[in-house]
């Protein structure tokens, strides 16, 4: 998980003076979770069929009258810093 940051890395003000700012930068993309509400069982099983040939998680969420809701999971995530504690870059130019 991300270290845990308040005020945008800045210290609170009840902070003590001997902690130091954390200059840390970080990337996260999460992935994503698409809902899709298909008209019939035909739809939703046409959806999961095309939807399975790029994403491992696909699959009927629920189903009531009229409703059938597929929900397609995606795959990638990444978190990484881009900046240290002290604020220097991790990659150079």
């Amino acid at each position: 998980s991300l270290p845990s940051r308040s005020g945008g890395g800045a210290t609170t003000p009840a902070a003590s003076s001997e902690q130091e700012e954390d200059l840390a930068v970080w990337l996260r993309y999460e992935a994503f979770i698409l809902h899709v509400c298909c008209r019939d069982m035909a739809a939703a099983a046409r959806l999961i069929a095309a939807a399975r040939s790029v994403f491992k998680n696909v699959g009927v969420q629920s189903w009531s009258q009229g409703k059938i809701m597929v929900a397609v999971w995606g795959d990638e995530g990444l978190e990484m810093a881009l900046a240290g504690p002290d604020g220097v870059p991790v990659f150079a130019d």
